[in-house]
C-alpha cells in the first residue's frame, strides 16, 4: 500500500475508536443519569461530532489517492473506512447500551 492509503486508514480507523469508545461511555452514563439529564443526552452527542474530522481526513486522502490512480481496491478499501468514521456519530450508538 502507498503511504496516503496506510495514512487514510490509520486515521479513519482511530476516529472509528474514538468514536465508538465515545459513545459507549455516554450509553453508560444515560444509564446512571436521572430523567432531566436523560433528556439532555441528545445535546450531549454533539460532542461526537468533532470527531468526524478524522473521518474527513482519511476521506481527503483517500480521494488524493484515487487522483494518484492508486489501485481501485485499495482505494475503495479506505473510501468505505473513512464514510463509515464521517457517519458513525450520526447513529446514535449509545442507545445501544442504555
Amino acid at each position: 500500500m502507498n503511504k496516503l492509503s496506510i495514512i487514510s486508514i490509520i486515521f479513519s480507523i482511530t476516529g472509528i475508536i474514538l468514536i465508538v469508545r465515545g459513545q459507549y461511555y455516554l450509553g453508560i452514563a444515560y444509564e446512571f443519569a436521572d430523567g432531566k439529564t436523560q433528556a439532555l443526552y441528545g445535546l450531549k452527542t454533539l460532542d461526537e461530532l468533532k470527531l468526524i474530522g478524522f473521518g474527513l481526513i482519511g476521506l481527503f486522502l483517500s480521494i488524493v489517492s484515487a487522483i494518484k490512480k492508486e489501485q481501485r481496491n485499495r482505494v475503495l478499501l479506505t473510501s468505505i473506512i473513512a464514510l463509515v468514521a464521517v457517519t458513525l456519530p450520526f447513529l446514535n450508538l449509545w442507545q445501544i447500551w442504555k
